[in-house]
């Protein structure tokens, strides 16, 4: 709402297929656990919790509309896992802050989906941007974008 932006615009006409390319791991915690499969809407409300946290200290610092976020994750609902090519990733870094050793976790690979919302489409492009899920302040969460229509191949 009240935005220039088309969502339309990013993803193919008719049916198409979304892929979501980790490009360095991607960690997101369910359940107070880092998690090892992702839904369309883990996803979502992963990038939605972290524009909330970036609008809170460097945008307007208000939240975002819980009617809006809600509608959002009723359109994550609709997405289907198509397939699933993500690897668990885990290594340790030693903390000189905290003296000991820290472990750093989360997926790598890619993800596919078809009927994702265009409004969906437009949060994944911004987190393209700012990152998703934590740890991105290592590096983590760095995330790519393929939209395609169905049928259509890469290579």
């Amino acid at each position: 709402k009240g935005s220039d932006t088309d969502y339309n615009k990013l993803i193919p006409e008719g049916e198409h297929l979304t892929t979501i390319r980790f490009v360095t791991p991607v960690k997101i915690r369910k359940d107070r656990k880092t998690a090892r499969q992702l839904s369309f809407t883990d996803i979502i409300e992963a990038a939605l919790r972290r524009i909330t946290i970036i609008n809170y200290f460097y945008g307007t610092g208000l939240p975002l509309s819980s009617e809006e976020t809600h509608q959002s994750i009723e359109y994550a609902k609709q997405a289907e896992k198509i397939d699933d090519k993500t690897e668990y990733f885990s290594f340790q870094r030693f903390s000189g802050r905290q003296k000991t050793t820290v472990r750093l976790e989360g997926l790598t690979g890619s993800l596919q989906f078809k009927n994702v919302h265009p409004e969906t489409a437009g949060i994944l492009k911004l987190s393209e941007r700012i990152g998703l899920g934590k740890s991105t302040s290592f590096g983590f969460g760095q995330i790519q974008l393929d939209f395609e229509s169905e049928g259509e191949t890469n290579g």
